[in-house]
């Protein structure tokens, strides 16, 4: 009986990061092992990809600031309807696990009623 022989050639290091907002990005690398165990590589491509990661968020947090200085930062919320798009895009943001409550509250006016409804999924 023959021996099967594979070995991985590449791996694929991907992460998903929560902007805010109900915002996220996905970033990712990609690896040629070259020998290297994958455990290693998959050490080594977290390192890089969040260091990528910062990078990027030192960059638009210095571009926000300009922003944020020269617009009036008080917030309105808007009323959540609960046949809207928002709403169901809300609830199974909720259901998974993305946002909760107060986060939701921070943009929106929650009745009782809104609450008890986007959290019977």
């Amino acid at each position: 009986m023959e021996e099967n022989n594979l070995k991985p050639l590449t791996i694929t290091y991907v992460i998903v990061k929560n902007l805010g907002n109900f915002e996220t990005v996905r970033f990712g690398i990609e690896y040629e092992l070259n020998g290297t165990p994958p455990a290693e590589a998959f050490r080594q491509a977290e390192i890089e990809v969040e260091n990528a990661y910062n990078e990027l968020k030192k960059t638009e947090n210095s571009a926000n600031v300009n922003v944020k200085n020269a617009v009036n930062t008080e917030k309105i919320k808007k009323d959540l309807e609960v046949d809207s798009i928002e709403f169901k895009k809300l609830q199974t943001a909720l259901k998974q696990g993305l946002v909760n409550l107060n986060e939701i509250s921070e943009h929106y006016n929650l009745s009782k009623e809104i609450i008890e409804k986007l959290l019977n999924y």
